[in-house]
């Protein structure tokens, strides 16, 4: 088996990571007011969706940015509930005034690339440029790797489980219990759960690729992701799949900030407004990070099994992460102003078992 291919698909996991970090709800849409700035709405839209006064809200940060596909505009602000500490992100048209939650962004972009043919819905500004040939090398190939991002239904795999354990109260996805033993028990049936709905999810795409003329180069057995070469002719039709959708052009590391901040927008603020000052965040790998350069005094804690820190004898890919995160100096991070939490399985290679530890 090939190695596997490591460039990860920033555009469909961004959109990922920004839901998991924000752990905001979609909320209903509040109607424009002649005349209101744009922050109090925001604030306005917040108290009629989850309760209190506009004063409950505070503006954190705020930016405009363009609805791609689109002419269009969207507004977008950061606000702190500060009755709960939690954290909500609310987006403005600048076109109608009209005020929502995430849903706003998406239901504008999906408008925006309805009429679109799958693969520039799906495909980043690189594959589209090989699919056309003019990427040195691809045209006389005749092949383009592609990196492949699946939707999977893990909702329903988790509703399976909740149905054979109705002798338990599960609040969401997650089993409310009291004994250790029966948590790892059910976890592990989550997460077999979830592995089997990839798995299913890989299967069809790898019968689908090879009826285009296709191979599978890598599947991932933790994520609904497949690096997969195809003849050029044939990824329009790999971008028709149901189940696609994202697709990247496969290429390599670069093992810098340079290449990490620009891939994550980690330099999307320069101001002090919304550094993360007081928030930790947990880098959760085979090594642990190191406490040095742009990261020194940014690493507040580490574990490893082993009683002491591991660090990665070659590629660093923990203090790459970490640094995209909360780095410092030349390349600043997301949230420079944010403390890493470093633990580590103790090192080694990739595993299945080490994957199952993290």
């Amino acid at each position: 088996m090939r190695s596997p291919r490591w460039q990860v698909l920033w555009r469909g996991m961004a959109i990922s990571l920004s839901v998991l970090l924000t752990g905001v709800a979609l909320v209903p849409a509040t109607p424009a007011r002649a005349g209101e700035p744009a922050a109090a709405a925001g604030a306005r839209h917040l108290s009629e969706t989850e309760g209190g006064s506009p004063n409950d809200f505070e503006l954190l940060n705020e930016r405009g940015g363009a609805i791609e596909h689109s002419a269009g505009t969207l507004w977008a602000g950061k606000y702190l509930d500060h009755r709960t500490g939690r954290i909500h992100i609310v987006y403005r048209d600048a076109a109608n005034g009209v005020v929502a939650g995430p849903q706003l962004r998406s239901e504008r972009s999906k408008q925006a690339t309805a009429g679109l043919p799958a693969l520039e819905r799906k495909a980043d500004a690189e594959l589209l440029a090989a699919v056309a040939g003019s990427v040195a090398g691809i045209a006389a190939a005749g092949t383009v790797p592609v990196g492949v991002w699946l939707e999977v239904d893990i909702a329903g795999a988790e509703q399976a489980v909740i149905a054979r354990h109705p002798e338990l109260v599960w609040r969401g996805d997650r089993p409310i219990v009291n004994d250790l033993a029966t948590a790892r028990a059910i976890r592990a049936e989550l997460w077999q759960a979830h592995a089997d709905a990839t798995a299913a999810a890989l299967d069809r795409l790898r019968a689908d690729v090879q009826a285009l003329g296709g191979t599978i180069g890598y599947a991932s057995t933790s994520a609904p992701l497949a690096y997969v070469d195809m003849p050029a002719r044939a990824v329009n039709a790999l971008a028709e799949l149901p189940d696609v959708t994202t697709l990247g052009l496969e290429r390599t590391w670069s093992t810098a900030m340079s290449s990490a901040g620009p891939a994550v927008q980690a330099d999307w603020t320069g101001g002090g407004e919304d550094q993360g000052a007081g928030v930790r965040v947990a880098v959760v790998e085979y090594h642990n990070v190191h406490d040095s350069g742009d990261l020194a005094g940014r690493v507040v804690a580490s574990y490893s099994p082993t009683g002491a820190p591991v660090y990665s004898p070659t590629f660093d890919h923990p203090t790459w992460v970490a640094g995209a995160i909360a780095g410092g100096g030349s390349f600043p991070g997301v949230a420079p102003a944010a403390h890493i939490v470093s633990a580590s399985t103790g090192g080694g290679g990739a595993s299945e078992t080490r994957d199952r530890q993290i």
